[in-house]
């Protein structure tokens, strides 16, 4: 079996395919983003190049975790479909829902996946899945509970018996509620403004490197970059003691993301430090 995904998924949702790979030989082809992050046109032909016919599993992220790319999923998988009509696509929405539109309908996903404690402001623990109609009753759980061959309700079948943590639940209705209140589109469009601000001064920086993308299509609210003469641990250190501003390290820089509750200050408290540590006024 071939499965084809990206060179940026999550471990979370990388490591099924992994053990699959170990335990039964099945094919992982990788389509490297990197070097596609500004070019939606050559981003969508490689993963068209990529998918054959025997082709079983397209896997892919809406918004890649590290860089913050926003795949044109839809176009992506339109043109996999071509090659493979039948090929099963599951998309890691993690760092989407929240961050930008939504729509699995849209997608033409076969699955899709997100945890709920990251965008959606929920509590850690709750999480979501929503499996096509098409495919549900070709999905089994792998955890078995009381009703794991549930035949009138297939989304039964992925519930455990016993008891549960209800405040998780009632915790991500009351984020909800909130997100609700503002809008999303609101949110949607803040969180687009905030990262056009940041990446557009930090492209004036002399010694900043963009490590994600500057397309207005492929870039949203998370923003990867580099600094001159620093670590990326280092640099995670430095913006947080001296300004509180938090950022985590990727490979060979660091992430920052902006939500509703930031503001265009913190985005430019953001800029004058990164300015300071680039220009090698800020010592590591």
């Amino acid at each position: 079996d071939r499965v084809v995904m990206t060179d940026q998924e999550h471990p979370g949702g990388r490591a099924a395919y992994d053990l699959r790979r170990k335990r039964d030989g099945i094919q992982i082809f990788e389509v490297a983003l990197g070097p596609l992050r500004n070019d939606p046109t050559r981003m969508v032909a490689a993963f068209r190049d990529a998918v054959t016919p025997d082709t079983k599993v397209l896997a892919l992220p809406q918004v890649s975790s590290a860089l913050g790319l926003c795949l044109p999923v839809q176009k992506i998988v339109a043109a996999a479909r071509q090659r493979a009509p039948d090929v099963f696509v599951v998309v890691d929405g993690a760092q989407a829902l929240g961050q930008i539109p939504v729509d699995v309908a849209n997608l033409d996903c076969d699955a899709y996946f997100a945890s709920a404690h990251k965008w959606l402001l929920g509590p850690k623990g709750t999480g979501v899945l929503f499996v096509g109609k098409r495919r549900e009753r070709q999905v089994w759980t792998t955890i078995a509970s009381r009703v794991w061959d549930f035949a009138d309700d297939i989304g039964r079948r992925f519930t455990h018996v016993g008891t549960g943590n209800q405040s998780l639940h009632r915790g991500l209705d009351a984020a909800l509620d909130f997100l609700e209140r503002i809008g999303l589109p609101a949110i949607h469009a803040r969180i687009k403004t905030l990262g056009d601000r940041l990446r557009a001064g930090l492209q004036k920086i002399d010694g900043v490197t963009i490590l994600g993308s500057t397309h207005a299509e492929l870039s949203a609210g998370i923003t990867a970059f580099a600094v001159r003469g620093f670590r990326s641990e280092d640099a995670v250190r430095h913006l947080l003691t001296r300004d509180r501003i938090l950022t985590r390290v990727v490979t060979g820089g660091i992430r920052q993301s902006l939500h509703v509750y930031n503001g265009l200050a913190d985005v430019d408290r953001t800029l004058a430090r990164v300015t300071a540590m680039a220009s090698g006024r800020d010592a590591r």
